[in-house]
């Protein structure tokens, strides 16, 4: 319950943001966090080589539920950095890595291994302007 000198009779709205805060800090500390630490690390262990260019190569890969890898053995079957991948590790870099520094729970170690990942992904495939679901092989 909030303290009263944040309820008047009218106006509550202060108190539920601060609820709403605090809401998402707790989810965010609980659950958010180490989720997103988890699934960072499973794609740099999934895909631990770089291309020429020292871009993260995702291969073999699938993309969009569609482009299916038949045999992960042969490049030439399967498909390489898709954009469906690219494009959701980018978001959700992006967001972490513009959390507050002050937060506790976000240590210096994570930031590291999130900017260095997003640093090495892979540009977009795309070909005439068109963003591409798999870069062409």
């Amino acid at each position: 319950m909030c303290p009263s000198i944040f309820v008047s009779s009218h106006h509550v709205s202060g108190c539920i943001r601060l609820l709403c805060v605090l809401l998402l800090l707790f989810l965010l500390r609980r659950y958010g966090i180490p989720i997103c630490r988890t699934l960072m690390e499973y794609y740099r262990n999934r895909y631990p080589n770089k291309d020429a260019r020292g871009k993260t190569d995702m291969w073999p890969a699938q993309a969009l539920e569609t482009y299916q890898c038949p045999d992960p053995t042969s490049r030439s079957k399967c498909g390489t950095n898709p954009s469906t991948d690219i494009s959701g590790l980018q978001a959700v870099l992006t967001r972490l890595l513009a959390l507050p520094k002050t937060l506790p729970f976000i240590t210096s170690a994570d930031r590291a291994a999130w900017q260095q990942q997003q640093d090495t992904l892979p540009p977009l495939p795309t070909a005439g302007g068109i963003i591409l679901p798999l870069e062409p092989g």
